[in-house]
């Protein structure tokens, strides 16, 4: 993966690599008799039997120091299940945690809590076979059904796959057409609780589905048409003011922006996760939204009260909202980034009220989007180097967050895509907390074009500095920055 060596390259003491000029100690156990603070980095899964476990990252090795841009990260022993400590006195000021995630991509959670608990989340197994090329999942329903589209959902392995067609007989391009909800995509199997359900809809409301064993891919054979009508409702919230929210934030970007609005009913698998998991990336046209929500869409009409059909009784249902603004980056060939606004309410009769809470990252009064002291609201725009080792990024939100993960891209100008270069989490946004993000500047080039993908977050229950719990709603913004050079 990319910069695999990272934290190699901490333990062996190159100073360069985290943009700082020789090493420094803290004094660690100040007053003499103080506990450090207990820290923990894990995976977050949600099994397949529905448990969620805290689960150790293989080979996770973590280096700490003061947010301070002069000191050497020094390693720490972490014991198998992830937990280390963090020296009392260093979390009395911000401070960074490095460390190689389980996605390969270089890490830094900057803080200054004193000790806290995070997870990667992952709904379903992490072994979950290779999907073949071309891999389809065919067969037919028994009985009556009007219906304009179907729909193939599938549980354990959680992902959606659409067809425009309504017809008994069913076809869905599952490797080349399947969206996965959380992690890669995989082959569902009865072996380990997985299911595959068709639903049929009919304007967005669902007309009735059916239930098969998941056997794999390729031929499911027939199943009978069921129906369970349930009727939900919900109202809107703050979610009707998204349009001037994202237009605040979008600033002089907005002009060259495509608008995409969903309302959905849906099937969430737990309330005891982060709903929004999968990892920001380039949209594939203006009409692109953000990454899922892991939620199983059964009704999209829109509507405040409406029918769904649910083949899910044992799982809660919830309103999905969302509002997106998509722009494009010139090049050779045009690069989309969505700003968007999403949230997860479950449903609770008729009081469930739809919000969107997460603070949407911009530059707000006394609060720039900045990196390196250059505006990154306007482009073109170039960033200054000037030899520097680190670079401070800072922006505010037009609301509070839990946390934030910003995102340093590579915009690919011959695919459009975005590659992932280091990433960093913050318990604050900067401009509040009045502590920048520090950027490794060696991770910058004087010939690729970069962006800051911005995801924040509301939802967690931050009490006890431990962002596994969570308090639903769940709700969480994107947002990309100017697209800049450096020099």
């Amino acid at each position: 993966m990319r910069a695999a060596g990272l934290a190699i390259l901490a333990a062996l003491g190159c100073n360069q690599i985290f943009g700082i000029d020789k090493t420094q100690a803290w004094d660690a156990h100040a007053p003499i008799d103080a506990p450090d603070w207990t820290t923990k980095i894990t995976w977050q899964t949600f099994g397949d039997n529905g448990l969620i476990t805290a689960d150790p990252i293989d080979g996770l090795a973590v280096s700490i120091a003061p947010l301070d841009g002069t000191t050497m990260p020094t390693s720490v022993k972490v014991d198998t299940m992830g937990t280390f400590l963090v020296p009392y006195s260093l979390a009395f000021a911000p401070y960074r945690v490095v460390f190689m995630a389980p996605d390969g991509i270089p890490t830094e959670i900057q803080t200054k809590l004193q000790g806290f608990t995070y997870g990667f989340p992952i709904y379903g197994r992490r072994s979950r076979g290779t999907v073949p090329a071309g891999a389809t999942f065919s067969g037919s329903v028994t009985g009556a059904v009007t219906a304009d589209a179907a729909h193939l959902l599938t549980t354990g392995l959680w992902s959606f796959t659409d067809v425009a067609s309504g017809a008994a007989a069913f076809s869905f391009p599952y490797q080349t057409g399947a969206v996965s909800l959380s992690g890669p995509l995989g082959v569902p199997m009865s072996s380990a609780g997985d299911t595959e359900v068709v639903l049929y809809t009919e304007g967005g409301s669902g007309a009735g589905f059916a239930v098969f064993q998941a056997a794999g891919l390729g031929s499911a054979g027939s199943a009978p048409i069921q129906t369970n009508p349930t009727t939900v409702s919900w109202t809107k919230g703050t979610i009707s003011s998204a349009g001037t929210r994202l237009s605040s934030a979008l600033g002089s970007f907005l002009g060259a922006t495509t608008s995409d609005t969903a309302r959905e009913i849906g099937a969430i698998p737990t309330t005891g996760m982060p709903n929004f998991v999968q990892p920001l990336a380039a949209a594939t046209s203006t009409s692109f939204s953000a990454p899922p929500a892991v939620l199983l869409p059964l009704d999209a009409n829109g509507a405040t009260t409406t029918t769904v059909q649910n083949p899910f009784s044992t799982l809660p249902l919830a309103v999905y909202a969302g509002d997106f603004r998509t722009r494009a980056v010139a090049g050779p060939v045009q690069t989309y980034l969505t700003t968007s606004l999403q949230s997860i309410t479950p449903l609770t009769g008729s009081g469930t009220t739809v919000d969107y809470a997460a603070g949407l990252a911009m530059a707000v009064s006394g609060m720039a989007m900045s990196f390196g002291g250059t505006d990154l609201t306007s482009e073109p725009v170039s960033v200054a180097i000037g030899g520097a080792k680190q670079l401070p990024l800072t922006f505010g939100a037009d609301a509070p967050v839990d946390d934030c993960t910003v995102m340093l891209f590579r915009i690919e100008n011959g695919t459009g895509s975005l590659t992932p270069i280091a990433r960093y989490i913050v318990t604050d946004t900067p401009g509040h907390a009045q502590s920048p993000i520090l950027v490794d500047a060696s991770y910058l080039d004087t010939s690729s074009t970069f962006t800051f993908g911005i995801h924040c977050e509301a939802g967690h229950a931050t009490g006890t500095n431990d962002f596994t719990q969570i308090a639903y709603p769940f709700s969480a913004t994107t947002t990309f920055t100017a697209a800049f050079t450096a020099h």
